[in-house]
């Protein structure tokens, strides 16, 4: 008599499972659903900056450049390059170099000569 109680409570618990994994299923699809465009906005602005960063490379590729000579060649804002800048100094991927004037020159890390950076290309 207990097994059959026991199989009645296994039952309820499986069910009780499965309504639960159902809710928790149509809540995920209600919040990607109303987070779509949040999301694919978040990944466009992640696609333009992978851009800008490799305009930025590129550039740096044939040797040591200022804000204002990197803004100039890939036609971003001075603001926007330096922003870059800044982040890809964080994270190792430039130097600050001499200074030029009035602004510090910034060269690919490990490139002292201008030599080309084909393998950063590849990084993005």
């Amino acid at each position: 008599m207990s097994e059959g109680r026991n199989d009645q409570a296994t039952r309820a618990e499986q069910g009780t499972r499965r309504t639960a994994q159902r809710a928790d299923h149509e809540l995920l699809e209600r919040l990607r659903s109303e987070r779509a465009a949040v999301v694919e906005a978040s990944s466009g602005q992640n696609r333009l900056r992978r851009a800008a960063r490799r305009k930025i490379r590129a550039e740096l590729a044939n040797g040591p450049a200022t804000v204002p000579a990197l803004a100039s060649a890939t036609g971003l804002a001075s603001s926007e390059v330096l922003w870059h800048i800044a982040a890809m100094r964080k994270y190792g991927e430039i130097v600050e170099d001499q200074k030029a004037g009035d602004y510090f020159t910034y060269r690919l890390m490990g490139r002292s000569d201008g030599a080309a950076a084909d393998a950063q290309e590849g990084a993005d």
